[in-house]
């Protein structure tokens, strides 16, 4: 499973890893500039992207769903679903719950992912984002001061987000 570089260079030193949300690209925008020892992508690059970004920024470009573990992923995030199944159910016997869980898989799977990469940063090691967001405000409650935003164009997830909030308001049986 690819890691968080931790080669013989950044032995002691503090490393800055850049991660670009789906709706940015990694070579345009203020973070393009900039030195970075890493840089992870949340979108699907291809492989000639990712070539031609590594160049660019003279480090490592991966996308962020390589540090995946595989089908343990998918248990986990299968555990996490089966806990709500039977408490929602109408007066027709369907499972709300099960009927709606399903759109919110990848996003479950890449919180799991975002928590292991936090575990894998050493304490100086700085995060920045290139935009606002639920990730983003994920990862600041992981790893606090040490995530830093790029920019304030909030995500098009920040307005799924509103919904959540919005339904979380309702008494359960709604």
């Amino acid at each position: 499973m690819p890691q968080v570089v931790r080669c013989g260079r950044f032995e002691g030193l503090r490393v800055r890893i850049l991660i670009v949300d789906r709706n940015d690209s990694p070579d345009c925008g203020p973070w393009a500039q900039q030195e970075w020892d890493q840089v992870m992508d949340m979108g699907k690059g291809g492989r000639d992207s990712y070539s031609r970004w590594t160049r660019h920024f003279g480090c490592a470009v991966i996308p962020l769903d390589s540090l995946r573990i595989g089908v343990l992923e998918y248990r986990r995030v299968s555990e996490i679903f089966q806990s709500g199944c039977g408490r929602l159910v109408d007066s027709c016997g369907l499972d709300w719950w099960e009927l709606t869980a399903m759109f919110f898989h990848e996003e479950i799977e890449l919180l799991g992912i975002l928590r292991r990469l936090a575990g894998q940063l050493g304490s100086d090691d700085q995060l920045f984002l290139t935009r606002p967001g639920f990730y983003a405000d994920a990862l600041r409650f992981l790893l606090g001061d040490r995530v830093h935003l790029l920019s304030s164009r909030s995500s098009t997830q920040a307005s799924g987000l509103h919904y959540l909030r919005v339904a979380a308001r309702f008494p359960m049986a709604q």
